[in-house]
């Protein structure tokens, strides 16, 4: 955590009061977040890191890897985007960072920052959305996560793609497809968030 090794005489002082620093809250939230099996727990932990809008955007990697949008629970995760809207508002450098992430060529981290751009209403993260489909490491079993958004805000169309279909070709002419659309259509302010289900929309009219 950037800064954390930096404020020993702030948190001695404060431990003086019987108060943990904000970075111990965060520390040990982070442990909670990654190790507690008790999702009313974890819930709790993203939470205090949300309530403390502290401004370090190192925080996100963690927030990321400490929960998996395909198989947490809807309250935790909940807490988990509160937590990174805290630190996005906090952090000057929060979203550039989120945004590097969601383009890294690391699988691991790359689908799950652009699915949390998605679900915090940045639009940008549909582009990233289609690199993750055109990426050599694609399981069909982590395709629906990573479509949904997309469909939801194309309207249902799919442009070709077919995680089970084997032609190479058809599939890249596909994604092909999603990248115009992107251009031609998303990028454009032809969309909408819904914050209640966490993507985007067409515009009507």
């Amino acid at each position: 955590m950037a800064g954390a090794g930096h404020g020993h005489g702030h948190e001695a002082s404060l431990a003086g009061d019987g108060k943990p620093s904000p970075e111990q809250v965060i520390r040990e939230a982070l442990v909670e977040l990654g190790g507690a099996d008790d999702a009313a727990l974890r819930t709790k932990a993203a939470g205090r890191i949300a309530d403390l809008n502290y401004p370090d955007a190192a925080l996100i990697e963690p927030l990321l890897r400490n929960t998996d949008p395909m198989i947490e629970e809807e309250a935790v995760r909940s807490e988990v985007d509160r937590a990174l809207r805290s630190v996005l508002s906090a952090a000057p450098q929060g979203l550039a960072r989120l945004k590097r992430l969601a383009a890294s060529p690391d699988f691991d981290t790359a689908p799950l920052a652009a699915q949390t751009l998605v679900r915090l209403g940045h639009v940008e993260g549909h582009r990233f959305l289609i690199d993750c489909l055109a990426h050599p490491d694609l399981s069909p079993f982590g395709v629906d996560d990573l479509i949904a958004p997309l469909l939801s805000a194309s309207g249902g169309r799919t442009f070709g793609f077919d995680a089970d279909s084997e032609d190479e070709a058809a599939q890249k002419a596909a994604i092909q497809r999603w990248r115009t659309w992107w251009t031609d259509e998303a990028s454009k302010g032809k969309l909408r968030h819904d914050a209640a289900a966490g993507r985007f929309i067409p515009r009507r009219g």
